[in-house]
């Protein structure tokens, strides 16, 4: 998989627009869905039981998984743009700096 800036075309050609569509759409009409069995459950029928709380908690950390996708898709700072660009794929460490994840360490000064 290329990383971010070594083919403009492919950054060109995003899908995230779609992404955010999608995301957005899917947690309002669940939320909505969550929120019409809740209230039924609690005040039409009055018999809220432990898989409603479930259900609650779920949607909570649906609602959340949206947002960390979201931001996730958020255009990057310079700094961690190059750390992206001097990072090896075959290697963690390259030229002073450590490579976890989406982390890019600086290595010790010189």
């Amino acid at each position: 998989m290329p990383l971010p800036g070594e083919n403009p075309r492919l950054d060109a050609e995003t899908a995230v627009p779609m992404l955010y569509g999608i995301s957005i759409a899917f947690v309002v009409v669940s939320t909505i869905i969550v929120a019409l069995r809740l209230h039924t459950r609690f005040l039409v029928i009055r018999s809220p039981g432990a898989d409603d709380a479930t259900i609650a908690v779920a949607q909570v950390f649906s609602i959340g998984v949206t947002i960390a996708t979201i931001l996730g898709t958020l255009p990057v700072s310079p700094k961690t743009e190059r750390c992206y660009r001097d990072a090896n794929v075959n290697s963690h460490r390259r030229r002073g700096k450590l490579w976890t994840g989406s982390t890019c360490l600086d290595g010790p000064r010189r």
